[in-house]
């Protein structure tokens, strides 16, 4: 068994094992994460060292004898040029290493693993790429070539979960006023409450939260861009209202920019330039609640139904002071329940602006 709480940046980095769980092998999740629980004080170790193979993005194809000296000769080159006492670890011949050691040498200092220059240019030849990178700093990239959802983990705790054929863009290490990320692709973001404003740039449109769950959907391809919240709340504008009032002034409008509240959706048509304000396909419910119903007042059915999605209903509860409900929901979604509904008192629904309108004609 290997002895892993003795294990360096580069030690983890050259560990298949490891190479594997970062890279979305599952068998090996329980493993890592009952390590990090029993070994806490290696917890920067292994965020540093998952940043590199994420960032580094190798290809498999092997490389030649040849191609392997001159990434070794570059790298002892330039290694005698730094101004350091750290001691270096003697290198094994092989791509990973070569690879890892020169991502390790050129990240010293305060803007680690965001300088990967051999990685840069494997990424660059792929498709998709992100999105307007900022100018102002060097980026870490990940892309995801394969069929399933790859999980990173950022500096500050939030959780992203990039979709397939998506690439992410983003600071190997938050500053303190804001957290910027450019995405192409789709992604579902956790994001970790902190002071300073998490944007997510994906298409022109920019997504702003301090902590919350959402997904953004922003491929080349795709006509439109699409923000739907999970949980909590974000505001969702034009890049170009950005420029011009800042993230931290912008407050939105119903053409350029709003909040969306859970279960609501911001559809963004790269067309025509404007926002159109709906409800996800399928709202979950956020606040648990039994929809077990035995002649109960209308009005309070639709008010428990606003409450466990956090939807607002718009209705004239004078319309239908008589109507009551009897009747027992499982597993139907909140638009099924609806449905029926409408169905017993001899009503209709429309969705407008992230809302509900409910028109009954009395019972």
């Amino acid at each position: 068994m290997k002895k892993y709480e003795t294990f360096s940046v580069e030690d983890f980095v050259m560990d298949d094992h490891f190479r594997d769980w970062v890279q979305g092998n599952i068998n090996n999740e329980t493993f890592w994460l009952a390590f990090m629980h029993q070994h806490p004080e290696k917890t920067d170790t292994i965020r540093q060292a998952e940043r590199i193979i994420r960032a580094m993005n190798i290809n498999p194809t092997p490389v030649s004898e040849q191609e392997v000296r001159a990434e070794v000769n570059q790298f002892m080159q330039q290694l005698q040029t730094l101004e350091t006492s750290q001691p270096v670890r003697p290198m094994r011949r092989s791509w990973w290493w070569a690879a890892a050691a020169m991502v390790i040498m050129v990240g010293l200092g305060a803007a680690v693993f965001g300088l990967m220059r051999r990685p840069a240019e494997i990424v660059a030849s792929k498709k998709p790429q992100p999105t307007k990178p900022a100018a102002t700093a060097a980026l870490a990239e990940t892309v995801n070539s394969t069929s399933k959802t790859l999980k990173l983990v950022l500096s500050d705790g939030s959780t992203v979960h990039l979709g397939p054929s998506s690439a992410l863009r983003y600071a190997p290490h938050f500053g303190s006023e804001s957290r910027q990320v450019y995405l192409t692709g789709e992604a579902i973001f956790e994001v970790v409450h902190t002071s300073a404003p998490f944007l997510v740039y994906a298409g022109d449109v920019v997504t702003k939260v301090l902590g919350t769950s959402f997904v953004v959907r922003a491929y080349e391809t795709d006509k439109k861009v699409t923000v739907q919240v999970r949980t909590g709340k974000v505001s969702v504008y034009r890049e170009a209202e950005s420029r011009k009032a800042g993230p931290r002034q912008h407050s939105g409008n119903s053409l350029n920019g709003f909040v969306l509240l859970p279960n609501q959706a911001a559809i963004y048509d790269k067309a025509i330039q404007q926002f159109t304000k709906t409800l996800v396909a399928k709202p979950v419910v956020i606040r648990p609640a039994e929809f077990v119903y035995d002649d109960t007042p209308l009005a309070e059915v639709l008010q428990q139904l606003q409450q466990a999605y956090g939807i607002h209903l718009q209705y004239d509860a004078d319309a239908f002071t008589t109507c009551r409900i009897t009747a027992t929901f499982n597993d139907e979604s909140l638009f099924e329940k609806l449905d029926l509904i409408c169905k017993m008192v001899g009503g209709t629904y429309e969705i407008v602006d992230g809302q509900i309108v409910l028109n009954v004609r009395g019972c």
